[in-house]
C-alpha cells in the first residue's frame, strides 16, 4: 500500500512543473501544503504577502514560493532548534 502512495505522490508531482523543480531542490516536499497552495491559485488567490505562523522548518514556505514566486513571505517560528533550519533553508 505504501509503495502505491508513493507512485501516486510521483505521478502528481510528476504532473506539475512547479512540483518537479521544487521536489528536486526539497526531498521532504509535503505534496498536501503544495495540492492546498496550487488549490488557492487556481481559484483566483494570489497574495503578495503571505505569513507563516509556526513555520517549522518552513515546508509552508517552500510550497507557497514555488506557487507565488513574486509573494514576500514572512515566516515565524518560535523554537529555536526549529528555527536553525527555517533559517538554513531561507537562505538557500
Amino acid at each position: 500500500m505504501k509503495l502505491l502512495t508513493k507512485i501516486r505522490n510521483l505521478c502528481e508531482i510528476a504532473s506539475h512543473p512547479e512540483a518537479i523543480r521544487l521536489k528536486l531542490k526539497e526531498p521532504a516536499l509535503d505534496l498536501a501544503t503544495f495540492r492546498l497552495c496550487l488549490r488557492l491559485r487556481n481559484q483566483g488567490i494570489n497574495p503578495s504577502v503571505i505569513f507563516d505562523v509556526g513555520a517549522n522548518a518552513g515546508q509552508f514556505a517552500i510550497a507557497a514560493t514555488t506557487i507565488w514566486p513574486s509573494a514576500r513571505i514572512l515566516s515565524y517560528e518560535p523554537q529555536r532548534k526549529v528555527f536553525g533550519l527555517l533559517e538554513t533553508k531561507a537562505k538557500d
